[in-house]
């Protein structure tokens, strides 16, 4: 099962004739923040993927993504969370992971979250789907 994680602005959108609660991306970079070694998506604020993805955000993330799940389902049953409360318990999870993979992985989860508080403040929002 893939997971897919966007991280940027609380929206409404329109699905079929439901509103439901999303976020829309930040804006890309203007520079790569990860390696393309590890992902697609080097200047964007979405990420995607599957065993690997999810054991890092059950592993090194663990308690913080578990209460980011939970926090709040928009009404099409994706957790949204969001950013601005926690972001300080966001910038000391560790840095000092096991694999390239991994590191990666966190530094574009931390670019993100602290971008996305930075243009969006309150409004700052991640989703898992």
């Amino acid at each position: 099962m893939s997971l897919g994680v966007s991280i940027g602005k609380r929206i409404t959108e329109m699905r079929g004739e439901k509103e439901v609660e999303g976020v829309q991306c930040c804006p890309d970079a203007d520079h790569e923040i990860c390696d393309q070694e590890f992902t697609r998506w080097t200047k964007e604020s979405y990420r995607n993927g599957t065993g690997d993805f999810w054991h890092f955000w059950e592993h090194y993330v663990g308690s913080l993504f578990q209460r980011m799940s939970v926090e709040r389902l928009n009404s099409a049953g994706e957790p949204l969370a969001q950013l601005k409360p926690i972001l300080d318990e966001i910038n000391l999870l560790s840095d000092a992971l096991t694999s390239r993979a991994d590191q990666d992985r966190m530094k574009w989860f931390k670019y993100w979250a602290n971008r996305a508080v930075e243009l969006y403040g309150d409004e700052a929002y991640i989703t898992f789907r």
